[in-house]
C-alpha cells in the first residue's frame, strides 16, 4: 500500500488518515495524472507535500498563501536557499505557494523518494515558522538595568573618535536622547524592513548596520545620530527576552506623537516575534550585529555633523572615502578649518558623474592606479585598498613634511596636504574626461574591452598631468598600440593579466623620465616589438582591431609624420 510507504516520511500520518493517501499501486498508477496529498505535524492540513502534475510538491494554501502569511513564506523561502537547483520556488497562486523538486517524478518508488527529501528539507523549518508558541515575555512592564556600572568607551585623547561596536558594547553605554532630538516616529513599514534585514543575518557573520553619532559629556552617552534605529532595536531585543543591558528602555518621552509611535512599534514587533519557537535571532542579533560608531568628547558636535553626512541610512556601510575623511581630518587641530575642509569633501564625494561620485574613478581608480604602475606594485584592487593607499604616510619624529607639490606619485602627507591632494586630481580629472580623446577611447572600447580602455585612460591621464592636451592623440596612439600587443597574443583578457602587462611595458616611467612628448613617444614606439600583421587575427582579437582602426580614423589630428604612416600602414 502506498500510504503504509508514505507513512514513513510522518509518524503522525495514521491520525490523520485521509481517503486521498490511501492508494494502492494499481489505483495510484490511475491517479498518477491527479494528485497525492502527505499532511505535515502541524495542525493545519493546509500546508501539505504532495505530489502535482508530475512532480513532488510543497504547497502553502488557503490562508497561508495569503498576505497575512507573507513574512512567514519569505522566511521560508529564506531557509531553503541552501537547495537551490534541487527545489524550485513557483510564482505564487491566488490560493497557493508552491515548492517543487525541481526534477520530474518517474515512477513510484522515485515519488517516495522525493516526499521524503521534501520532508527533510522543510519539516523542522515549518515547524519552527508554523507551529510553536512564542516563549517571549510580554512587551509591558518596567525595565531593570544591571547593576554593574556602565561601560565607557576608550577614545583616549582624541576629540572625535571612529571605532566599529558590536550592539551589545553600543547598548552597555548609559545612552540617552538629548531633547533637542526629534521623536521617534518610526511606523510599521521601517519596523518590519529592519526586521527582515535582521532576519536574514547568518550567525558567525558580521552584519553591519550603519553609523550612529553619540556626544560624551555629562557622564552619559547622547545619541546624536541612530535614534530610530537604537530605540526600535532595545524594543526589539527586550521582545526577544535580551537580559542584557538596554539603557534606552529607562528614556521617557513626553510628546504624545512619540508616545504613540513607541507603542504603535510594541504592537508591531509583538506580531513579529509571536511565532518565534526559541532565541535563535536573539543569538544572531547579539553576534553579528555591528555598528560604525563616531564619539565626540565634551561639546564639540558641529564637528561632529561634519564627519559623516547624511551616513545614517540602516545597513549603509562607511566607504573608504568616509574613512579617508574621518583618518585625515584626525591631523587638523584648528576645529574652524576642519569643519571647513570637511564640508568640501562632503561636496566633492557627492558629485556624480554617472552612477557614482567622480572621485570613486578620479582617485579611486586612475590615480591610485598610476601610483601602483609609478612603484612597479601590483593593484590588488579588493579590501580597502584606496583607503589603506591614501593614509597618511610614516614619517620621522624629528623632520616635519615640506616641499609636496601635488604630484599623484608623492607621499600622503596628513591632514589638509590630503583634502587639497583629492580636489586637485578631481578637478584635473573632471577637465581630462572633456577631452575628444577620452570620450573617443569610452565609445570605441566598452563592454568586451573595457579592461583594456581602463588601463589605457589611466596611462593617459596620467600624459594629461605631465603635457597636458597638445598631442594627446598620438599618446593614446602609443598606448593603445603597446596595449595592443597583449590583447593580439591572448585570446582571453582577465583584468589582472592586463594590469600586469601594463606594469611590466614601463610606460608610465617612460613618460615620467620624459622632459617632452616627443621622448616618449619614440621610447613606447621603440618597444612595439610587433603589429597587428604579425598575428592571425580571430574572433575578439579581430573585433580589437576593428575598434583601433576606427578610433584612430575618427581622430583627425594626428600632426607626427611617424605616427601617421603608422596608421596607414597597420590600421
Amino acid at each position: 500500500m502506498l500510504d503504509q510507504r508514505l507513512s514513513e516520511i510522518n509518524p503522525n500520518l495514521e491520525k490523520k488518515r485521509s481517503r486521498k493517501t490511501c492508494l494502492s499501486e494499481t489505483a495510484y498508477k490511475r491517479w498518477w495524472n491527479r494528485y497525492v496529498q502527505v499532511f505535515t505535524e502541524l495542525d493545519t492540513e493546509d500546508i501539505h507535500y504532495e505530489y502535482y502534475q508530475g512532480h513532488a510538491c510543497l504547497h502553502l494554501e488557503g490562508r497561508y498563501a495569503s498576505n497575512a502569511f507573507s513574512r512567514q513564506a519569505r522566511e521560508l523561502k529564506r531557509a531553503s536557499k541552501a537547495f537551490e537547483g534541487e527545489i524550485k520556488w513557483l510564482a505564487p497562486e491566488q490560493n497557493c505557494i508552491s515548492c517543487i523538486v525541481a526534477d520530474p517524478v518517474n515512477g513510484t518508488e522515485d515519488l517516495i523518494r522525493k516526499l521524503h527529501r521534501l520532508h527533510e528539507i522543510f519539516e523542522e523549518q515549518l515547524k519552527r515558522i508554523y507551529h510553536a508558541k512564542s516563549s517571549f515575555r510580554p512587551l509591558t512592564g518596567t525595565y531593570t538595568p544591571p547593576q554593574s556600572p556602565a561601560s565607557r568607551l576608550d577614545t583616549g585623547t582624541d576629540t572625535v573618535s571612529l571605532r566599529n561596536c558590536k550592539i551589545e558594547e553600543l547598548m552597555n553605554l548609559p545612552l540617552a536622547i538629548p531633547d533637542y532630538q526629534r521623536i521617534y516616529c518610526w511606523d510599521q513599514k521601517e519596523i518590519v524592513a529592519l526586521w527582515e534585514d535582521l532576519n536574514g543575518i547568518i550567525a558567525d557573520r558580521p552584519y553591519h548596520l550603519g553609523t550612529i553619532i553619540l556626544q560624551h559629556r555629562e557622564n552619559r552617552y547622547e545619541v546624536v545620530d541612530g535614534q530610530q534605529r537604537l530605540v526600535t532595536l532595545t524594543l526589539l531585543l527586550w521582545g526577544l527576552g535580551y537580559t542584557g543591558s538596554l539603557p534606552l528602555l529607562a528614556q521617557r518621552f513626553q510628546d504624545t506623537d512619540a508616545i504613540r509611535h513607541v507603542a504603535n512599534a510594541k504592537a508591531v514587533i509583538r506580531s513579529l516575534i509571536q511565532p518565534l519557537p526559541d532565541n535563535e535571532l536573539q543569538d544572531r542579533i547579539i553576534g553579528c550585529v555591528t555598528f560604525s560608531v563616531l564619539v565626540v568628547e565634551g561639546e564639540n558636535l558641529d564637528l561632529a555633523c561634519t564627519f559623516f553626512s547624511n551616513q545614517n541610512s540602516k545597513g549603509v556601510k562607511l566607504t573608504d572615502f568616509d574613512l579617508l575623511k574621518a583618518h585625515h581630518l584626525r591631523y587638523i587641530s584648528a576645529e574652524r578649518q576642519a569643519i571647513h575642509v570637511a564640508s568640501k569633501w562632503t561636496e566633492l564625494t557627492a558629485g556624480r558623474e554617472n552612477d557614482g561620485p567622480q572621485i570613486e574613478k578620479s582617485l579611486g581608480q586612475h590615480i591610485y592606479r598610476m601610483r601602483k604602475l609609478i612603484r612597479k606594485q601590483n593593484f590588488n584592487e579588493f579590501g580597502h585598498y584606496i583607503r589603506d593607499e591614501f593614509r597618511a604616510a610614516p614619517l620621522m619624529d624629528d623632520i616635519p613634511p615640506f616641499g609636496e607639490r601635488l604630484d599623484y606619485y608623492e607621499p600622503i602627507q596628513g591632514g589638509a596636504h590630503f583634502f587639497a591632494f583629492a580636489e586637485h586630481f578631481n578637478n584635473r580629472y573632471a577637465q581630462y574626461i572633456e577631452t575628444k580623446q577620452v570620450e573617443t577611447l569610452r565609445r570605441h572600447f566598452g563592454g568586451r574591452h573595457k579592461v583594456y580602455s581602463e588601463i589605457a585612460e589611466s596611462l593617459l591621464f596620467a600624459y594629461y598631468l605631465k603635457f597636458g592636451t597638445p598631442y594627446l592623440s598620438e599618446a593614446l596612439f602609443c598606448i593603445l598600440l603597446t596595449l595592443s600587443e597583449h590583447r593580439y597574443q591572448k585570446a582571453r583578457a582577465l583584468p589582472d593579466m592586463v594590469q600586469r602587462y601594463a606594469l611590466d611595458s614601463n610606460l608610465i616611467q617612460m613618460l615620467e623620465f620624459s622632459s617632452s612628448p616627443t621622448f616618449f613617444f619614440a621610447e613606447s614606439l621603440r618597444a612595439v616589438g610587433t603589429g597587428a600583421g604579425d598575428y592571425d587575427l580571430t574572433g575578439v582579437r579581430w573585433n580589437f582591431y576593428k575598434q583601433l582602426c576606427e578610433l584612430f580614423a575618427e581622430l583627425k589630428d594626428f600632426s607626427d609624420s611617424t605616427i601617421i604612416k603608422r596608421i596607414e600602414d597597420e590600421f
